[in-house]
């Protein structure tokens, strides 16, 4: 640096920079801070754009995390929900059939029940009647006008027992009736409850894939306005560093965030000449256009 000639911006003449120290203190003390500036400026830049090269590649790898787990959990939904409908179908299939089976069986039961009991009731009437009619021809042929007339007593009560009789196994087989359609009912009931029970179960399952699916949409939104604002904050950093470069060693360059005369701005020059005076100001807005 001893060899490099330096002008002074007063009086126009070139020193050297021990020189320039002797002529103008204020001058070489002003040069000394701007080479230090420029040195922090500079590394404070390397140590910045090191640290967001790693945020960024930190970044990038959680997104493919999120992206790659979003893709799994659809495919687990999509599968599950597949699985969920096969099984609905299967219950309604075998639903239909076993209650058709249970009917059919159930009819066939009543009805071969119903045979057995008129074939036994007819039997056993047939008999008796027999038996009764042999004792009146019997007691017939042996008894006077009364005990025809007591005899035909005896046939009178013979069918009123009879029709009782007919009356009660009637009243039974209609017991029998209700009892079977309560079963019938009581099957149907359980069947219908069983399904709801797991219609119930597939809308939770459906209900927590799409919880998880919206919160991995929600963290995948996040990512993208965080990387979106990291992105804004890399190239404003350029361009403060462009500024300080080109303009920084008489100009003053400032980072702001106010409105300017109504103009949002982000970064003021004061132009100053080489006596250090204010000549005029420049605002500066960045747009990151892509």
């Amino acid at each position: 640096m001893k060899n490099t000639n330096f002008k002074c911006p007063k009086c126009g003449q070139e020193f050297s920079l021990d020189e320039l120290f002797d002529h103008n203190k204020e001058q070489f003390n002003e040069f000394i801070n701007h080479q230090v500036q420029l040195k922090m400026a500079d590394e404070i830049a390397k140590e910045k754009a090191i640290i967001l090269r790693e945020q960024d590649a930190i970044q990038t790898k959680q997104k493919a995390d999120l992206e790659a787990s979003f893709n799994q959990k659809q495919l687990e939904f999509a599968k599950i929900i597949e699985q969920l409908k096969n099984q609905l179908e299967s219950i309604e299939k075998n639903k239909d059939l076993e209650k058709q089976n249970e009917l059919i069986a159930q009819k066939m039961k009543i009805e071969e029940l119903n045979h057995q009991e008129k074939t036994r009731l007819s039997l056993e009437a047939s008999k008796t009647i027999e038996q009764l009619k042999n004792q009146v021809e019997s007691i017939a042929k042996n008894l006077d006008l009364e005990k025809q007339n007591e005899l035909i007593v005896q046939k009178m009560k013979i069918e009123e027992l009879n029709q009782q009789e007919k009356t009660r196994l009637s009243l039974e087989m209609v017991k029998l009736q209700d009892k079977i359609n309560q079963v019938e009912f009581q099957k149907t009931a359980d069947i219908e409850h069983q399904v709801l029970l797991k219609e119930k179960e597939m809308q939770q399952i459906i209900e927590k894939q799409q919880n998880e699916i919206n919160e991995l949409n929600l963290k995948n939104s996040q990512f993208k306005i965080i990387h979106s604002k990291a992105k804004g904050e890399n190239f404003e950093n350029e361009v403060e560093s462009e500024l300080r470069k080109g303009f920084g060693y008489f100009d003053s360059i400032q980072k702001i965030n106010d409105s300017i005369d109504g103009v949002k701005a982000d970064f003021l020059q004061i132009v100053k000449n080489a006596n250090n005076e204010t000549m005029g100001k420049i605002v500066y807005e960045v747009k990151n256009a892509e």
